[in-house]
């Protein structure tokens, strides 16, 4: 009886780190399958060539603000240079938060593309809207999310002009 109280959890304790293997296989063949897509995209492509092109002065960029004195609490000096390099590289908005963080905003054409064509639309009486309700996937404060995703709600008196604003975005995605 001894022997089954202790094989019993260690069983099931195995039988979960085996399913837990395998989801995780599932999920790791999936992203890399994602990652392969994405790397073989000339659109990927084109930015990993001007990430690379723009090395050089990112390098010289980063050192001249890390020569700024910006000891802990006190880095206001840094925050204006970088804030002006920021409005120099085109942000649309710039502001500094309460404790002086530097936060830019930049519009990006694909939401300009997705605007213009999906006005069509809303525009012209057949009551279709769109609206990005939600948005995700950071897991820190000042991190690079591994992931991120969106939540659209797209809605339409008309199924015809649901299923054109639908094919609009995501081929804009």
């Amino acid at each position: 009886m001894k022997k089954r109280l202790i094989l019993t959890p260690l069983l099931l304790v195995f039988s979960i780190l085996w399913l837990n293997c395998q989801t995780t296989d599932l999920i790791d063949k999936n992203y890399r399958k994602e990652i392969a897509k994405l790397g073989k995209s000339k659109i990927t492509q084109s930015a990993f060539d001007t990430i690379e092109a723009l090395e050089p002065q990112t390098g010289k960029d980063l050192i001249m603000l890390t020569e700024i004195p910006a000891p802990p609490f006190m880095e206001g000096e840094r925050a204006k240079k970088f804030k002006a390099m920021l409005e120099e590289a085109g942000a649309s908005k710039l502001w500094m938060d309460e404790v002086g963080n530097v936060l830019a905003l930049k519009k990006g054409k694909a939401i300009d593309y997705f605007t213009k064509d999906a006005s069509r639309f809303t525009t012209k009486g057949p009551k279709t809207s769109y609206n990005v309700g939600r948005i995700g996937g950071v897991t820190s404060v000042n991190s690079i999310p591994f992931e991120s995703w969106m939540g659209v709600d797209m809605r339409s008196a008309d199924p015809e002009s649901l299923k054109q604003i639908d094919v609009i975005f995501n081929a804009l995605v």
